[in-house]
């Protein structure tokens, strides 16, 4: 690994790195990254495949997210947003970098975030244009406040692929690394993928949460992503459509990861997973029991 310092502004630093990128490429270089330093990759293998089986890196392309809040493209316009991950071919690059072109780019583009650079000269000096992958997650949705149930819970139960996932760290509280842990006994396939349990219908979401239905759960319920953040609903339809209400209480109990290691056990080695349930302030303000749920994969 190599760490690069520059002097240049942020935004002007970060649109360098594809001229950095390219200069560093080896033969079997295909694509340049730009991604944040708060964004999680759960599977690169994963990645790359997709990239490679969809996409022709042969051709210039670019291939990014969008932002999953509407309001956040009303502001910033329908960019490549570099969160979810930039992704640029090294034509495209080559294309860039040519002197009269990259000059302007660099220099001339006035008082935009780094991502919003690269959409600038990508449309005002190329004929490419982004191509949104749903799959890469820009995850613009904040936590009402810290400690809380996380405001993306309902994508995380949602049984989507995310082969990326951005803002983990900075605008909701969820422990991805943690929760990747057990593909250590399941592979990549099996995070946050979903098994629907008759009990009640519990369902995991494997690395997230366990939730009971008590009174049943839709099949087409759990097609659909239930809204589990403050404000609108019609923010992230775009991205995250077919959309859902969020599940009144009574009719929901919702155990979310909180501990996972991996251990040994004289079956063999395992990953232990803890899903906690917080005990409900009754009207009295005497307070439930907390619940815990252990689970144990055998591999």
């Amino acid at each position: 690994m190599t760490i690069t310092a520059s002097d240049l502004p942020f935004p002007t630093a970060y649109f360098s790195l594809i001229k950095l990128l390219y200069e560093n490429r080896s033969p079997k270089t295909e694509w340049l990254v730009l991604i944040d330093d708060d964004t999680f990759i759960p599977s690169l293998p994963i990645l790359v495949h997709h990239l490679n089986t969809v996409y022709d890196s042969s051709k210039e392309t670019l291939i990014s997210a969008t932002s999953d809040d509407w309001n956040q493209i009303g502001a910033w316009g329908l960019i490549p947003y570099g969160g979810g991950g930039i992704f640029i071919s090294i034509p495209l690059a080559e294309h860039l970098l040519q002197p009269e072109i990259w000059e302007r780019c660099e220099t001339g583009m006035g008082q935009r975030q780094g991502d919003g650079i690269v959409a600038a000269c990508l449309y005002d000096y190329t004929s490419t244009r982004p191509i949104f992958d749903p799959l890469l997650h820009q995850m613009d949705v904040r936590d009402a406040q810290p400690h809380t149930p996380s405001a993306a819970a309902g994508l995380f139960e949602s049984g989507r692929r995310l082969l990326t996932i951005h803002h983990w760290r900075s605008w909701f509280t969820f422990d991805v690394p943690l929760s990747a842990k057990v593909t250590r006994a399941c592979g990549w396939e099996c995070l946050y993928q979903r098994w629907v349990f008759p009990i009640d219908s519990m369902v995991l979401s494997n690395g997230f949460s366990i939730v009971g239905y008590p009174g049943g759960v839709q099949e087409e319920d759990l097609g659909a992503v239930e809204k589990t953040w403050e404000g609108e609903r019609e923010r992230y339809r775009h991205k995250w459509g077919p959309l859902r209400e969020g599940v009144k209480v009574g009719r929901k109990v919702s155990w979310g990861l909180v501990g996972c290691e991996v251990l040994d056990t004289q079956e063999g080695r395992a990953v232990r997973q803890l899903y906690l349930r917080r005990g409900v302030q009754g009207a009295e303000g005497v307070k439930g029991m907390d619940g815990v749920l252990e689970l144990l994969w055998i591999f």
